[in-house]
């Protein structure tokens, strides 16, 4: 019976002398996949060579430390492949095993896309960027400033000044405080600092490149830089490299402009439109450019493209227009005499013209006479290219002189006058006579038959 109570006591003794470990806390509790992440635990009785249990297959679990009997240091390497929940982990000290807490294992947060697109080419240089989360993220930790922000942008003189402008959901927009540099390239930085609304940061820093556009340039006029025999009438064309601002372009923008001629350069009244990378200058209506002379037109560098860029410099370019046209020869020729009283006069002119201004009903071919009266002769007058024809009504009076008149109402084509109105006359034929008869007026003694 002695004996019996021996071995009791004794066993009762081992059983009061084993403790128990506990688990009270992981921190972080949670981690995402593809994430690294230093761990703490906390609790009691931890002993030298405590070991983690319960990570499974998506987790694994390296430097283990008992740092002290109430915390343990470890790293949790969590696969990209990890499923997705809660894992319940203890720790095993000295054969004993403490209770579970979980621990649990997110989505990994990256960031799904970006404006302007890594690589982007021509990017305007008024560009606001923004990066769009793969989740909510925690827009505190997005910082634009500081020793450390979490997004910077470098350019070709450094670093660039931006400011956060709108966070909201899973996506952040930044704004340069003034334009980006043409045809420069830039780099575009989001660090791990940047966290989603748990807490779980990036998993390395995210990088983008993009390079802006060059500024704009004119590509081609019309008319031609040096082009001559240009049209009175001429709508001046401009076509840029991109689509530009056209506020900044068209009427009543003074940007583009034409002058002329020498040496006055007064301005030429017009009005300037614009669409998408063309930009148009069209006269003052009723108006046109004078005949052979030289004008300038310029585009300023108030011009500028769709993301605020000017022309580098001012672009000119002259041009002189066409010669005004005259009549070349008539029919009858001037001072001519002996002009059949039918005839149909003809004007020949230098380049074909336009009809409308000589046809009749229009007054610019006119023939007058005789002196003093200077009657209107009635005819018509028909145009065809570069003639024109007048048609009497009757015949013209025998042996008179007749003027014959061309406006500066006709006009080219493009609605260049004659210089001068231009005058010739000449005069008609003597109308017949009766030379002789036979017999003789007066004569005597003719045969009755």
């Amino acid at each position: 019976m002695a004996l019996l109570l021996v071995v009791f006591m004794a066993g009762c003794g081992r059983e009061q002398g084993v403790i128990i470990p506990t688990l009270t806390a992981i921190s972080p509790n949670r981690g995402t996949q593809g994430q690294t992440v230093p761990v703490t635990l906390t609790g009691t009785s931890f002993t030298t060579g405590a070991t983690i249990n319960g990570a499974g297959a998506g987790i694994t679990v390296s430097n283990t430390t008992v740092v002290s009997s109430s915390t343990i240091t470890a790293t949790f390497a969590i696969s990209t492949s990890a499923a997705l929940g809660t894992v319940n982990i203890s720790v095993t000290s000295s054969g004993q095993t403490t209770n579970t807490v979980t621990y649990t294992i997110g989505p990994a947060f990256t960031v799904s896309s970006v404006i302007p697109a890594n690589g982007a080419s021509n990017v305007l240089i008024n560009q606001v960027l923004s990066a769009t989360f793969s989740q909510a993220v925690n827009c505190a930790t997005i910082t634009t400033t500081g020793a450390a922000p979490s997004f910077t942008l470098t350019g070709p003189t450094g670093a660039v000044a931006v400011t956060l402008t709108s966070c909201s959901a899973s996506t952040a927009t930044f704004t340069p405080t003034s334009l980006l540099a043409s045809n420069a390239s830039y780099t575009a930085t989001l660090t791990t600092a940047v966290q989603d609304s748990l807490g779980d940061p990036l998993l390395s820093n995210f990088v983008w490149s993009f390079s802006t556009a060059p500024l704009p340039t004119v590509t081609s006029t019309i008319p031609t830089n040096g082009a001559t025999g240009v049209p009175v009438n001429q709508v001046l064309t401009a076509t840029f490299s991109e689509a530009m601002t056209c506020s900044t372009i068209a009427s009543p923008a003074t940007t583009f402009t034409v002058t002329g001629p020498a040496p006055g350069l007064a301005v030429v009244g017009g009005t300037v439109t614009c669409s998408g990378a063309t930009a148009t200058f069209t006269l003052t209506s009723g108006t046109l450019l004078a005949a052979n002379t030289t004008y300038t037109a310029k585009i300023t560098t108030g011009v500028k493209n769709l993301g605020g860029g000017a022309l580098a410099s001012n672009y000119s370019w002259i041009f002189t227009t066409e010669l005004v046209p005259t009549v070349i020869s008539t029919v009858p020729t001037n001072l001519a005499t002996g002009v059949p009283v039918n005839q149909v006069l003809t004007a020949t002119f230098s380049e074909a013209m336009n009809c409308a201004t000589l046809t009749s009903p229009a007054t610019t071919f006119t023939v007058t006479g005789p002196a003093p009266g200077l009657a209107v002769v009635a005819g018509t007058v028909n145009c065809l290219g570069t003639s024109a024809t007048f048609t009497p009504t009757s015949l013209l009076a025998a042996n008179t002189l007749y003027t014959a008149t061309i406006t500066t109402g006709a006009t080219s084509p493009t609605g260049a006058p004659l210089a001068t109105k231009y005058v010739w006359t000449f005069t008609t034929e003597l109308p017949p006579t009766v030379i002789s008869t036979v017999p003789i007026s007066g004569a005597t003694g003719v045969p009755f038959y």
